[in-house]
């Protein structure tokens, strides 16, 4: 879930709320960086880009997995 990788806020007060939340609970702030690491790692690589990139250029996934290394 979204809560457990981001804190979003809307004034100094709420972001200043979660900032002693974060200091307070270790827990907390190494379940974020996990979720956060994981979602990178599932969603936002080199690999991602590529395959982006040679889908608008009118690759098909077979052509791009022949291309693509997989590390």
């Amino acid at each position: 879930p979204e809560q457990d990788t981001i804190m979003t806020y809307r004034s100094v007060n709420d972001l200043l709320d979660n900032a002693r939340i974060l200091l307070k609970d270790k827990k907390l702030r190494d379940l974020m960086r996990r979720n956060a690491r994981r979602f990178c790692l599932e969603n936002h690589t080199w690999q991602h880009r590529f395959r982006k990139l040679f889908r608008k250029l009118g690759f098909n996934d077979k052509k791009q997995k022949s291309i693509l290394v997989k590390t």
